[in-house]
């Protein structure tokens, strides 16, 4: 408040404080024969907020951007959070005609970084607003790959977003609006491997809630149905089912026991009969490959026929065993060797 209060003082000059090798000059309005200057090191998130709150001059030079390290200090959300504002403010200038420079990626990754939800989450908004970037070490470089920005930081990162997600804010919008609104209309632009990180951390990543025992992440997501509009609520099944897709074949076992026993109990505010009729059938696939790959190590094994032998006695007893021999013994007769058990 002070900067700014002597900032509109010396509006008729942009340089009475200037940030050099050694910290800051400053030139006090009306006294321009007297120079201050600092006598230590400027912090480097310290010149990054006159960047925000005194523009245009730049007070932190882009290559110091790799300078910034986040631990989550109450001054650092402030900062993060002004420079966020000023993005907002920016793109509304934009929707209005005027021509403003874009977010640094740079900057935005280290945002990325925190426990903050506002922070992060609005971070990560606009990194689905600036869509692909270029990388490369040589700017302008017609070689350069273009990369979602938090491709860039890894998978340990989409754990990171989806537990900051869940933890949620009482003060904002609920996880399943922030993902509706910015990650569902973006989902099939974005780069697949990172579509697939962000669904494996979903349907693998556990929450602590307080009042309950652990959740997989994308059953916390639902339970915040109570905050949630009906057409938020009707939304979610159909974007659960659009994930699955992408990791049919890497489903852990645990992961499809879970899902089918969630789908079993689903509050009928969140069914959708072609969305859950799509899961079943995701989910049966995925169980049939589990049941193909025991079934062809079985194969292999010394005695198997012997085994098979014994066990189909013994569903031989149980109620659906004509259904079960059936599939099994279909999928037994495909197997190389086979053959000569099944005779038998």
């Amino acid at each position: 408040m002070a900067l700014e209060y002597v900032h509109k003082l010396a509006a008729q000059s942009s340089d009475w404080l200037k940030a050099g090798l050694y910290g800051l000059t400053i030139a006090l309005p009306g006294h321009r024969e007297y120079n201050h200057s600092t006598n230590v090191l400027t912090d480097y998130w310290a010149l990054l907020h006159l960047d925000t709150v005194l523009p245009p001059q730049p007070y932190l030079p882009p290559e110091d951007v790799k300078m910034l390290e986040w631990s989550d200090a109450p001054v650092e959300v402030h900062i993060a959070s002004a420079r966020l504002d000023l993005y907002d403010s920016l793109a509304k200038a934009v929707h209005e005609g005027a021509k403003v420079p874009k977010p640094d990626p740079e900057l935005l990754k280290v945002f990325l970084w925190s426990k903050d939800y506002g922070v992060c989450t609005r971070a990560f908004n606009w990194c689905l607003d600036l869509g692909l970037i270029s990388q490369s070490d040589t700017p302008g470089d017609a070689n350069s790959t273009r990369m979602f920005i938090p491709e860039t930081m890894r998978n340990g990162w989409v754990a990171h977003f989806i537990y900051v997600l869940c933890k949620g804010d009482s003060w904002g919008p609920t996880p399943w609006r922030v993902l509706k609104l910015g990650l569902v209309p973006k989902w099939t632009m974005l780069p697949s491997s990172w579509c697939h990180d962000f669904v494996s951390a979903l349907l693998s990543t556990v929450v602590p809630p307080l009042y309950l025992g652990a959740l997989p992440a994308y059953q916390y997501l639902a339970n915040n149905r109570y905050h949630m509009s009906f057409d938020e609520q009707q939304a979610f099944l159909p974007f659960l089912a659009t994930l699955l897709k992408l990791t049919t074949s890497s489903l852990s076992w645990g992961s499809i026991i879970s899902l089918e026993s969630w789908l079993a109990e689903l509050p009928g505010v969140l069914e959708n009969q072609d969305a859950h009729t799509q899961m079943e059938c995701i989910l049966a696939t995925r169980r049939q490959q589990f049941a193909e790959g025991n079934l062809s190590c079985f194969a292999e094994l010394p005695m198997a026929s012997e085994w098979l032998e014994e066990n189909l006695e013994f569903l031989a007893e149980l109620p659906m065993a004509d259904e079960w021999a059936e599939e099994i013994l279909g999928f037994f007769a495909e197997l190389p060797m086979a053959s000569e058990g099944m005779d038998e």
